[in-house]
C-alpha cells in the first residue's frame, strides 16, 4: 500500500510538470521564438568573423536567461497564479524543481538551435554552461526573493567581479 501510494505521488508529481514546462511554453512562446531567431542574426552578418559572432550570441544568452527566469517565476508570483500552482496536491518543491526544468529547457533551446550553426563544439559546450550557470543563477534569486530587481544580482556581481580594472 506505501508503495501504490508513492506510485501516485510520482505519476502526479511528473503529470504536474509535465504541464507547467507545457504552460510555460506556451505562455513564453513569443519570447523563445524572438531569442532563438536573435541568436541567428550575429551568425548571418559576422561572416568570417566567428569571434564577433560567438560575443553577440553570449550577449543574448546573458539577456535571455534573465528574461526566461524573470518570465518562468517572478511573473508568475506578480499575477497570483504561483499560489494556484502551489495549491495543487503537489510538493512545493516540485513546483520549483518543474519551474526549473521550464526554464531549462527553454534556455537550452534558444542557446543550441543556432548554436549548432557554429560548427565549433567548444563553443556550443560554453555557451550551454553559461546560459545554465545564469539561468540557474537568476532562477535562484527570483525564487528566494519576491523583488523585482532580484533576477539581476548576478548581473551586478558579474559587474562588479568580472569587469577589468583600468590601470
Amino acid at each position: 500500500r506505501n508503495m501504490e501510494s508513492r506510485d501516485w505521488r510520482k505519476s502526479l508529481s511528473l503529470r504536474s510538470a509535465i504541464n507547467i514546462i507545457r504552460k510555460d511554453w506556451f505562455e513564453q512562446k513569443k519570447l523563445i521564438l524572438l531569442g532563438t531567431a536573435g541568436m541567428f542574426v550575429p551568425l548571418m552578418f559576422a561572416g568570417n568573423r566567428t569571434d564577433f559572432a560567438k560575443g553577440m550570441m553570449a550577449g543574448i544568452l546573458v539577456g535571455a536567461s534573465y528574461s526566461y527566469s524573470h518570465f518562468c517565476f517572478f511573473v508568475e508570483r506578480q499575477s497570483g497564479t504561483l499560489q494556484l500552482l502551489l495549491g495543487l496536491p503537489v510538493r512545493p518543491v516540485d513546483v520549483v524543481l518543474s519551474k526549473y526544468l521550464s526554464l531549462y529547457s527553454m534556455a537550452l533551446f534558444t542557446a543550441n538551435i543556432p548554436g549548432i550553426f557554429l560548427r565549433d563544439l567548444r563553443a556550443l559546450f560554453l555557451v550551454n554552461a553559461l546560459i545554465v550557470f545564469l539561468s540557474s543563477a537568476c532562477m535562484a534569486c527570483t525564487v528566494v526573493s519576491a523583488k523585482p530587481w532580484a533576477p539581476m544580482l548576478p548581473f551586478w556581481f558579474a559587474l562588479v567581479f568580472l569587469m577589468p580594472i583600468q590601470n
